[in-house]
């Protein structure tokens, strides 16, 4: 199986977080920007990152041509040191990203860093079934239970829902 489609994952995390509008910055979006680019065509203004610079082009090119109600920027960054100020994105999102890089809690961090009081910080990854479905080779269970203990520690108010793929995290920053 070459990639899965998950729009119900990306409906399932938005309808848990009762976010409607504002700038949005997608961690980790890859190639396809699939997330970013669903927001986009929803109407909100979101910025993309991902640490390979062929991921941006390859953004930027999917892209071109759809029809966009919202503003999208692809950039290239490293997740566990965001460009970006403080308190600058009403949403911050990492869907199916965290398994990919190497110090997850550190771009959580970051991810908590740049969003503003009051904002969301918003996580989907996948569940057990999700590894398997994907053929991931990396321990959900772990980087699970990782995401959860420290959104807490940070001091979000945390809210858990399951997919069939995935475990979302609405996290309310206070």
């Amino acid at each position: 199986m070459s990639r899965v489609e998950d729009t119900t994952g990306r409906e399932a995390l938005l309808k848990a977080a009762g976010v409607k509008s504002g700038r949005v910055l997608d961690i980790g979006m890859g190639g396809c920007a699939c997330m970013a680019l669903y927001l986009a065509r929803k109407g909100y203004d979101v910025t993309g990152i991902d640490r390979s610079s062929h991921a941006i082009h390859r953004a930027r090119e999917n892209a071109k041509g759809k029809r966009l109600r919202g503003e999208f920027t692809a950039r290239r960054a490293d997740a566990t040191n965001l460009p970006f100020e403080s308190d600058t994105f009403d949403v911050v999102i990492s869907f199916h990203s965290l398994h990919h890089i190497d110090r997850p809690i550190a771009a959580l961090r970051e991810m908590f860093r740049v969003c503003r009081p009051g904002g969301k910080v918003l996580i989907s990854d996948l569940n057990p079934t999700g590894v398997k479905l994907y053929k991931h080779k990396h321990d959900a269970a772990r980087l699970l239970a990782l995401v959860e203990r420290e959104a807490r520690r940070l001091g979000a108010a945390v809210k858990i829902a399951d997919t069939r793929l995935d475990r979302l995290f609405v996290c309310a920053k206070r």
